[in-house]
């Protein structure tokens, strides 16, 4: 394993392989706009092991580390991995020091991450707003379990502290389920029930960056692995696939979003809601056909390799949208059941015909949205825009500290936006072109 020429990750690799890990080929690195990731240091074979990190040195709420300090049994695994970094975060002679380290700094997650945006909020999709709040809410429950226990004192600075790490852990997190203990364990079926507290941290194996497509990362009871799922040249970016998520949800959990490929023959993960584009035009009886039938709501475009219209982009209607236009287009109800009930699988070429044409509606309607909202991204500007851009960032991270009360768009964080919205723009604009001319 070769040094990586970066401080922090050189010292893990060495504690690392101190405590039984395997590194083959690959190395960290700063990579632009993506912080550290990991590096190929010479050419890897597809199914090649690069990466195997030993159970003992993750950091779980069975570990030694936790159980020390005895947090209460009722908070849930996101709380108390939080909470031990924030008790840990001052002090100079707590554990894990070589792979905290590595760990992003603050300044770097208020530029990335919605949850601490001052005014940014405002500009998120209705999908991304909404997912947000969810993630509000974890977060005031763990931060109020915390002050309530009197593990944490109730102060500006500690709340800082506090969001800080449970951001790190939400960003950084691996699916774990206490393989060690028996199937039957009254922990192993607690897990079972709540796939929310199977959660792990895990030195260097949190330096992968999130691709669609990437290495397989598995765990046993001994630890985790990382095994290529292709060749690799010398040089490249090792990457894992976080799982299949749209944009707004990478957004909201993990600060970024992926580029929408040019290429027709690769199928993004990426989704683009269109519940309030179609909702609003249901009336009171179709809402209650399509709750009824299950079809309420998650209306997407995704993107596909059949194309929906002939010379059409990649992007197309999921099943649930066809099913709610078709309702919208007032066919008779027994047609709209048998087409629901699968005993009319596919729309008929009129039917199609009159769902594309509302189709069109809808996104000439999200095709405008995103034109107003990148406009007013435009137009925005803070009290403080004439400042430089270390100044933002520096005062971004103090309006962490007051509650999120400051105004303001962080640089990066405006970026982001601008490249959402046109991404959902030029979909729908070429949705519309096609559904037009088809």
């Amino acid at each position: 394993m070769e040094n990586s020429g970066v401080p922090g990750p050189d010292r893990l690799i060495n504690w690392l392989l101190d405590h039984n890990a395997s590194i083959q080929g690959i190395r960290p690195a700063v990579i632009p706009g993506s912080g550290l990731g990991l590096l190929a240091v010479h050419a890897l074979e597809k199914g090649q092991i690069i990466l195997s990190i030993p159970s003992s040195t993750l950091l779980t709420i069975d570990s030694p580390y936790l159980r020390k300090l005895r947090l209460p049994q009722k908070w849930t695994t996101h709380a108390k991995l939080a909470v031990t970094l924030t008790l840990w975060q001052d002090d100079p002679k707590s554990p894990l020091q070589e792979w905290r380290a590595t760990l992003p700094k603050q300044t770097d997650l208020v530029e990335s991450m919605p949850l601490v945006w001052p005014d940014g909020q405002h500009f998120l999709t209705p999908k991304a707003a909404s997912h947000l709040e969810e993630q509000r809410k974890k977060l005031e429950r763990d931060w109020n379990a915390a002050v309530s226990d009197a593990i944490l004192a109730d102060t500006s600075s500690t709340r800082k502290t506090f969001l800080y790490c449970w951001l790190l852990v939400n960003t950084r997190c691996f699916w774990w389920d206490y393989p060690a203990l028996p199937k039957h364990s009254q922990k192993r079926r607690k897990l079972s029930q709540d796939p929310q507290e199977c959660m792990a941290l895990c030195p260097l194996m949190d330096l992968f960056n999130h691709s669609s497509q990437g290495c397989e990362v598995n765990f046993t009871k001994a630890g985790y692995t990382a095994t290529c799922e292709r060749d690799y040249a010398e040089g490249e970016q090792v990457c894992v696939s976080y799982g299949t998520f749209d944009n707004d949800f990478l957004l909201v959990d993990y600060g970024f979003i992926l580029p929408h490929s040019h290429d027709p023959d690769i199928v993004s993960a990426d989704a683009i809601s269109l519940d309030h584009h179609i909702l609003p035009r249901c009336t009171p009886h179709q809402l209650t056909l399509l709750k009824s039938t299950g079809y309420h709501s998650n209306y997407v475009l995704h993107s596909s390799s059949a194309p929906y219209v002939a010379s059409s982009t990649s992007w197309q209607p999921c099943h649930r949208t066809e099913v709610a236009l078709l309702l919208l287009s007032d066919s008779k109800e027994s047609i709209w059941r048998a087409f629901v009930e699968g005993r009319a699988p596919q729309l008929q070429k009129g039917q199609r015909e009159v769902v594309g044409q509302l189709l069109a509606r809808v996104c000439e309607g999200l095709q405008e949205e995103a034109e107003d909202r990148l406009r007013s991204l435009k137009a925005f500007s803070s009290e403080d825009e004439g400042r430089k851009e270390e100044n933002e960032r520096v005062a971004s991270t103090e309006n962490i500290e007051r509650g999120g009360e400051e105004k303001g768009i962080p640089p990066a964080a405006k970026k982001t936006l601008e490249m959402r919205w046109t991404q959902i723009r030029d979909v729908a604009a070429r949705m519309v072109e096609d559904l037009r001319a088809s």
